[in-house]
This record gives C-alpha cells, sequence and structure tokens, in this order.
C-alpha cells in the first residue's frame, strides 16, 4: 500500500531493493541502506537504471536503526554481511580471508544488526534475514539467539513450501538453508520472523 515502510539494511548493489521496489508498485516507500562507501554509488546506480522512485539510500551502519527508527518498518531485509562461503563455486577468492576468527567476528555483527532490526521493526511485522554463507555459527546460530531473547515476540514462518523443492533445503525449524549440491547453485540462508509483540 501506500503507506507501507520497507528497511533493506544492507542494500548494495541492489537488485533485492529493485525487486522489493517492484512489487510495491512503486508504493510506499523503501530505505535502502548501505554501510560500506564505496558500495553506494553502484546501489544509486542501479536504482535508477531500473526507475525506482520509492527508495531513499541511506550510508549509516545497520546497527542504528533499532535505536533511531523503532517500531517503524512494516518489514525488514537484513542481507547481512557475511563470509561468503556461498560463493566460493563461482568466486575461488572469497575464501582468501575466511577463518574461524573472522567468522565468530561476523557473526556478532549479525546478531547486532538483526538485533537492531527487530527492535526497527513494527508488531505483526516481518523481517527477513539472509546470508550467502553455509555454516551454521552465521546462520541458524544467529536466528536461534533472537528468538531466545524475545521467545514471547518473535517466532518463525516456515519457508518450506516456499517454491517446489524448497522441502529438500528446510531445516527442522523452517529455515532454507540451501547447499551448493542440493539445487546445483549457490549456497545461500533465509529466514523468514515474524514480530508477534512489541519488546522493551
Amino acid at each position: 500500500t501506500d503507506t507501507t515502510r520497507v528497511l533493506d539494511v544492507a542494500a548494495a548493489p541492489g537488485s533485492k531493493t529493485t525487486q522489493i521496489a517492484a512489487r510495491m508498485m512503486n508504493r510506499g516507500a523503501i530505505i535502502a541502506n548501505e554501510y560500506s562507501a564505496s558500495r553506494v554509488k553502484v546501489l544509486h546506480a542501479n536504482i535508477s537504471r531500473c526507475g525506482v522512485q520509492n527508495a531513499a539510500l541511506t550510508h549509516f551502519d545497520g546497527r542504528v536503526f533499532g535505536a533511531v527508527l523503532p517500531e517503524a518498518f512494516d518489514a525488514i531485509l537484513l542481507d547481512a554481511p557475511c563470509s561468503g562461503e556461498g560463493v566460493m563455486r563461482k568466486d575461488p577468492d572469497a575464501m582468501r580471508h575466511w577463518s574461524l576468527e573472522s567468522m565468530s567476528a561476523l557473526a556478532q555483527t549479525q546478531y547486532a544488526l538483526i538485533l537492531s532490526a527487530f527492535h526497527a521493526l513494527k508488531p505483526g511485522g516481518v523481517l527477513i534475514y539472509s546470508t550467502c554463507t553455509l555454516n551454521a555459527q552465521e546462520n541458524q546460530q544467529v536466528c536461534h539467539a533472537l528468538l531466545t531473547a524475545f521467545p514471547d515476540a518473535c517466532q518463525v514462518e516456515p519457508l518450506n513450501t516456499l517454491f517446489p523443492e524448497a522441502h529438500q533445503a528446510a531445516t527442522p525449524e523452517g529455515f532454507l538453508h540451501v547447499f551448493p549440491q542440493i539445487f546445483d547453485c549457490e549456497g545461500v540462508f533465509v529466514a523468514r520472523l515474524r514480530k508477534t509483540a512489541t519488546i522493551a
């Protein structure tokens, strides 16, 4: 609707933002945020190229939104910065800087981001958390930490019927954890979380 407000926390290069705008038929409002200064320019270029008219670009650390705009958004996409294990098939260099230490540091950042996003989400709203990595520490464990923190206000909406054969990649909780060999594709993780109540 014309009043729907969506936040894309880590929006560059913009393909997901443009798809969201298309689904919204260029109505409502999208905040397309990107923390990396070097990626804001390409985000702007792609949004402009695709004729998106309902998006405002911002350049903030995504961890600020929960405090600055509490319960302001109907839906939030957090395609989180991650270790990139899922793209190794097309980009072997993606693993050049991989280490257990960097993975743990990323998981801490991811939890800070998902916590901020959850605070910025309206009660009744939906939060999509996704990564292009394969390990449980950056995926299931981040989501479980949020569910544990807000057991009465956060619930998983299963994705096992999102598309034909999705059940092959579904976890017991209802997340999608796509390993490359399942669909002969890149690796990806997606969780759909519903905020069911106001939180402190």
